[in-house]
């Protein structure tokens, strides 16, 4: 099986991240594309650095993963946000 990475440093302000439980403030640093044969689809990692908190027990670090296409449906709404685009 031939597997390739192509990886980027990323550093972004301060993300908040909540679920139902919690919530932290987190640092993006590194976006990788994980690419395969065929036995696995490739898929977009992006890596985040927990800010300091005062709780015991909170990750060091967070990742998230996802196939190509959500990660483009994704950029170009942050990208239309981000820029002030209204469009429905």
């Amino acid at each position: 099986m031939n597997t390739t990475l192509s990886t980027r440093s990323l550093m972004t302000q301060n993300i908040t991240v909540m679920s139902n439980v919690d919530s932290y403030t987190v640092r993006g640093t590194k976006v990788s594309r994980l690419g395969s044969g065929q036995a696995q689809a490739p898929c977009i990692h992006i890596d985040f650095d927990v800010a300091s908190s005062d709780k015991t027990g909170d990750p060091q670090q967070l990742g998230m993963i996802l196939s190509p296409e959500d990660a483009i449906a994704l950029g170009q709404l942050l990208t239309e946000l981000g820029m002030g685009c209204t469009s429905a």
